[in-house]
């Protein structure tokens, strides 16, 4: 590969993209998964769940923030921050559902800003087409957030 080209054509980057996607749910999947039949046996724990409600939902809130961040400043300090005050917030015993409603809806916002800020500061039509496909990923990914039902207690790994 020649010095400045770029790492792949559109089509790898979105296996790339789709792969990386599925792993992430494969492992939250298998996470919730093992809670909830925790739970079952009655050795569950009410901490765990809030816990792992805070690595699922505070990550990707935690990312959108940082990348804000990242327009201006160094994003790595807030990022730790953000990821740190999520997992102390979830010591607090407040309901599953609250808690993973609450960090969804805040995610979508965070993604659509995002995308938004990008749009604004770039123009909708940016030099490079993976940003444009980038921000309308993260406005669908916003959209199906806001919109999605939060899903039934018994899908929540209390």
């Amino acid at each position: 590969m020649q010095s400045g080209t770029p790492f792949a054509g559109f089509r790898i980057r979105l296996i790339y993209g789709a792969l990386g996607l599925a792993l992430c749910a494969i492992c939250a999947t298998g996470v919730n998964i093992w809670l909830i039949r925790r739970r079952e046996r009655g050795t569950g724990s009410a901490m765990w769940g809030r816990l792992w409600i805070a690595v699922v939902w505070g990550q990707p809130l935690a990312l959108a923030l940082a990348a804000l961040v990242a327009l201006r400043f160094d994003p790595l300090l807030p990022y730790v921050t953000l990821t740190l005050a999520f997992l102390l917030f979830a010591a607090v015993p407040i309901a599953a559902m609250t808690l993973r409603g609450g960090m969804r809806s805040a995610t979508a916002l965070a993604l659509a800003l995002l995308a938004g800020t990008n749009v604004f500061t770039h123009g909708i039509f940016p030099a490079d087409a993976m940003a444009m496909a980038v921000n309308m990923a993260l406005f669908a990914g916003s959209l199906s957030l806001g919109l999605s039902p939060c899903g039934t207690t018994r899908n929540i790994a209390l």
